[in-house]
């Protein structure tokens, strides 16, 4: 029910005291649209941050997604590095050529390298694949025997009369072919 002069004066009050009524009234309803229209601002205010916050949740996830990719792309391609250098490990101790290594691991396709506790899961069938492809390259080295080394015996350069003179029986007995060479050229 609405607060009309007509109303006031049904209710038999004076002029001055409906005059009084009527104006706080007045401050009243100005008051309560002041503080609607202030309601209805900071509510569309908090409508625009809503909106700003979801467009920045979005832009958020789709960075994250964006991180998250490129954190798995990361961590395999480690994974393929460390595969590829346990097989080139593997290809070693199998026997390969060293100078062949590189381009035979270039013929592995690296999805194929399945790590599992550290070690390449299928590396020893891709080991076999490689040598029943690629067999000379895995050619086992032969060991042969060498023949013993003997060094010549020091002599300490050409003996002269001198040199012979002055050595003992023992050491004479111990240079014998050196002496028996200075003998037979006659230089003595």
């Amino acid at each position: 029910m609405a607060l009309t002069r007509k109303l006031l004066k049904d209710m038999q009050l004076e002029d001055e005291k409906i005059e009084q009524i009527i104006a706080a009234h007045v401050a009243t309803i100005e008051a309560l649209k002041a503080e609607r229209d202030a309601a209805l601002t900071e509510n569309e205010e908090l409508h625009v941050q809503v909106e700003q916050l979801s467009t920045a949740n979005q832009s958020a996830a789709e960075v994250q997604a964006a991180f998250d990719a490129y954190r798995t792309q990361i961590e395999s391609t480690r994974q393929s590095e460390k595969a590829i250098e346990l097989i080139r490990l593997a290809m070693l101790q199998a026997g390969c050529n060293e100078k062949a290594i590189g381009l035979l691991i270039q013929t592995i396709d690296p999805s194929t390298l399945e790590m599992e506790n550290g070690q390449v899961k299928n590396g020893e069938a891709i080991i076999a694949e490689l040598r029943a492809k690629h067999a000379a390259f895995f050619a086992q080295p032969v060991r042969m025997a060498a023949p013993a080394v003997r060094p010549p015996v020091p002599t300490g350069g050409a003996l002269t009369r001198e040199d012979i003179s002055r050595m003992s029986a023992d050491e004479i007995n111990r240079n014998w072919n050196a002496v028996k060479g200075v003998l037979a050229k006659g230089a003595i």
